[in-house]
């Protein structure tokens, strides 16, 4: 007889010499039956029905561990390479890939392409002051923050783009320098003033088309400028000022409330068109702002001053 190697017998042929074993046939039976040697039986019978590959199976890795460090270390090197697509990063490499295998060797160091948050730039001169403001101002309560008079603009873009920046960062690098997108004065948009105190107070002024400024709740009184209002509270009351460190609406309450308003004025349906229309929607969704959304958003000041500290005067999260 013609010894035949057990790799060399069919996969139909082996699983019916197991099923035979298994049924309780020797291994001369089943030699005999199927015309195979006693050892060749033997071997089936011993291995799994589908030989196995020596070494690992599989197709072979692409992007090993050095080589995802390399990648990764390439797209945060600079704030410009955070912006760049992962397929432009691996291109500079010399590496060819899709981009799910990309985004899965950046996933497994813990990096992903995530949407930028806007921020006002920083100066050094800036980020020196915010530290000393936290430090002067570190064991106040928040009972004390709600005796201060919040004041700060907020504009309404007209046309602004949506278009949302990625750049690949960490989940904890959400707020470093390099993945922020700056963000600078514009022209184009509808200006606001509001107040807020501790006690709920809010008042609103509308800037028009006449670049003059409307009180909202004196009967559509003018003034100057809100400057001119403030200036005028604190000389008829002495109302001392805070001597405020520059580009910081993370340190002003007033910032979450402008989320809430215009998250609201977005979600109006109808939309309204035009300035007019714009203008009155304003009016009505302010009048909606209540005493519990200016508490809520003054009680946690405390952790904003040791947020500020934390980050030596750079960004937060507020």
């Amino acid at each position: 007889m013609v010894s035949i190697r057990t790799e060399d017998v069919s996969y139909r042929k082996r699983c019916y010499v197991q099923a035979l074993r298994h049924a309780g046939w020797t291994f001369q039976r089943i030699a005999n039956d199927q015309g195979l040697a006693v050892s060749t039986v033997y071997g089936i019978c011993n291995s799994p029905a589908t030989p196995q590959r020596e070494g690992r199976c599989g197709r072979d890795v692409i992007i090993d561990t050095p080589t995802r460090r390399m990648l990764v270390f390439e797209a945060i090197s600079t704030a410009e390479s955070r912006r760049k697509p992962l397929s432009d990063i691996a291109q500079e490499i010399g590496i060819q890939v899709s981009a799910k295998t990309l985004r899965e060797a950046f996933a497994k160091e813990g990096y992903h392409q995530r949407v930028a948050r806007k921020k006002l730039f920083l100066n050094q001169t800036q980020r020196n002051g915010r530290p000393k403001f936290a430090l002067e101002h570190r064991n106040w309560t928040a009972e004390d923050w709600k005796k201060v008079v919040w004041t700060d603009e907020c504009y309404l873009w007209l046309g602004s783009s949506l278009r949302r920046l990625y750049v690949t960062r960490t989940g904890e690098e959400e707020w470093i320098d390099d993945c922020i997108s700056p963000k600078f004065a514009k022209q184009d948009s509808i200006m606001i003033w509001g107040t807020i105190l501790g006690e709920g107070a809010a008042t609103l002024l509308t800037r028009g088309e006449s670049k003059k400024w409307t009180d909202s709740l004196v009967d559509g009184g003018r003034c100057t400028s809100p400057q001119s209002k403030i200036n005028s509270s604190k000389n008829q009351f002495g109302m001392p000022f805070l001597n405020w460190p520059a580009s910081s609406p993370d340190l002003n309450p007033i910032q979450n409330i402008w989320s809430i308003f215009k998250m609201r004025l977005h979600d109006r349906r109808p939309r309204p068109r035009g300035r007019a229309e714009i203008r009155e929607a304003i009016l009505e969704e302010w009048d909606l702002i209540t005493e519990e959304d200016i508490i809520r958003c003054i009680n946690n000041m405390p952790e904003r001053i040791e947020a500020v500290l934390a980050a030596n005067g750079g960004h937060t999260r507020w």
